[in-house]
C-alpha cells in the first residue's frame, strides 16, 4: 500500500510503498478514506513525542487519526461488521491500517469522511480531559486556553452540549475567538479572552463568575499556567493537555495548596491498550446523544502526497478548522 513514512534522521515525510497490514487477534482491518493532521502529528516528526525505536524496525507511517471502512477482521471481532465505518487513533497517512476493535468509535451517519478524519483524536481528548480527569458538572464554569486548536473546539463545544454554565475560549486572535463561538449552538455563555491583552480572572470576575473556574483545560502549557491558577476556583481542577507555549515554568505552590487545585496530565502515550479501551467506551457512552454537536470544521483537504504540505500549514497556523488527508 501507499504510504507517508517518518525519516527519523532527516526528520522528513517520504512517500513510499509498504507491505499491506494484517490483523491480529481483536483486530480489524480499515480502508482510510480520510485522515487529520494533529500537532502530535509534528512532534513525532522531528522526534520529540514518540519513543525510540530499534535500528530494525518497520517503517514508521505517519499520522494519529484516521476514518474508513472495515474490510477485513479477525473471527473473534463480533462488536463491528464488514463495511461498518469507524474512526480512531493509528497511523493514518495510508491506504489502510490495522486497529484494534475495541479502540474504535462509529462515524455518525451525517458525518462526511473529512469529519470523521479529523474527529477522533479532538473527542476522545476532549472527553477525557473534561469529564474524566476534569470531573466536569453540569453548570460549571469552564476555561478553554487555546480554544481555536481542534481539541480546543471540541473541549468548548463539549462543555456547552453538557450543559456548563459557561465556557471562556482563549486565543491571541479575536478574529479565530469569534469563529469558535459561532461554532456553539445553543444558550451557553461563551466568553471570548485574548491571551495577549486580557487578564482572565479579571474577565471572569466581570462576566459572572467571580469565584473563579471550576475546570481550566489547557492546551498552551507553562507561559500560562500562573494564569490558569489565579483563574480557578477553590477546588479547581487544572488539566494540562497541550505544551505549545512551553514546558517549563515556576509555580506558586502556596496558591495551589491555599486553593486546594488539582492539576493532572493527560495523553494518550502511556496508557495501556486495556486503558484506551476504558477511555473509549466511556466517551461513547457520553457523547451518543450529542455526537452530531462535534462536528469538527475542516479548513483544508488534500491528497496524502501533500502531507509535508499539510504539516507545514498546520505549523504556520492562523485558521481554525481541521486540515484533512484523502488517500
Amino acid at each position: 500500500m501507499h504510504a507517508m513514512v517518518i525519516n527519523s534522521e532527516r526528520h522528513t515525510l517520504e512517500s513510499t510503498t509498504v507491505p499491506d497490514p494484517q490483523p491480529g487477534p481483536g483486530e480489524v482491518l480499515v480502508r482510510i478514506r480520510a485522515a487529520g493532521v494533529a500537532y502530535a502529528d509534528l512532534g513525532v516528526r522531528a522526534g520529540t513525542f514518540s519513543s525510540p525505536r530499534p535500528p530494525d524496525a518497520p517503517p514508521l507511517v505517519a499520522g494519529t487519526e484516521f476514518a474508513g471502512e472495515i474490510v477485513d477482521m479477525e473471527p473473534q471481532v463480533d462488536a463491528w461488521r464488514l463495511g461498518d465505518r469507524v474512526m480512531g487513533r493509528g497511523p493514518g497517512y495510508a491506504e489502510m491500517v490495522v486497529a484494534r476493535a475495541d479502540h474504535l468509535l462509529p462515524v455518525p451517519p451525517s458525518f462526511t469522511w473529512e469529519e470523521a478524519g479529523g474527529a477522533a483524536v479532538a473527542i476522545l481528548t476532549a472527553h477525557d480531559a473534561l469529564v474524566t480527569n476534569g470531573r466536569f458538572g453540569e453548570g460549571d464554569v469552564v476555561v478553554v486556553q487555546g480554544a481555536t486548536s481542534s481539541v480546543g473546539i471540541a473541549a468548548t463545544r463539549l462543555a456547552a452540549a453538557l450543559g456548563a454554565r459557561a465556557v471562556f475560549v482563549t486565543s491571541r486572535s479575536r478574529e479565530r475567538l469569534e469563529a469558535v463561538r459561532n461554532l456553539v449552538p445553543g444558550a451557553t455563555l461563551i466568553v471570548p479572552v485574548d491571551i495577549l491583552t486580557d487578564d482572565l480572572a479579571a474577565t471572569l470576575h466581570d462576566q459572572g463568575a467571580p469565584n473563579g473556574a471550576d475546570v481550566v483545560i489547557d492546551m498552551i502549557g507553562a507561559s500560562v499556567l500562573t494564569a490558569n491558577i489565579a483563574a480557578l476556583a477553590v477546588s479547581g481542577r487544572l488539566v494540562q493537555v497541550g505544551r505549545l507555549g512551553g514546558r517549563d515554568t515556576s509555580i506558586d505552590l502556596d496558591e495551589v495548596a491555599r486553593k486546594r487545585l488539582t492539576l493532572v496530565g493527560v495523553t494518550f502515550r502511556t496508557r495501556s491498550p486495556a486503558e484506551v479501551t476504558e477511555l473509549v467506551r466511556r466517551c461513547v457512552a457520553d457523547i451518543a446523544p450529542i455526537i452530531e454537536q462535534l462536528r469538527p470544521p475542516i479548513h483544508r483537504t488534500l491528497p496524502l502526497a501533500n502531507a509535508a504540505e499539510a504539516q507545514d500549514e498546520l505549523a504556520r497556523g492562523g485558521f481554525v478548522g481541521k486540515i484533512i488527508l484523502i488517500p
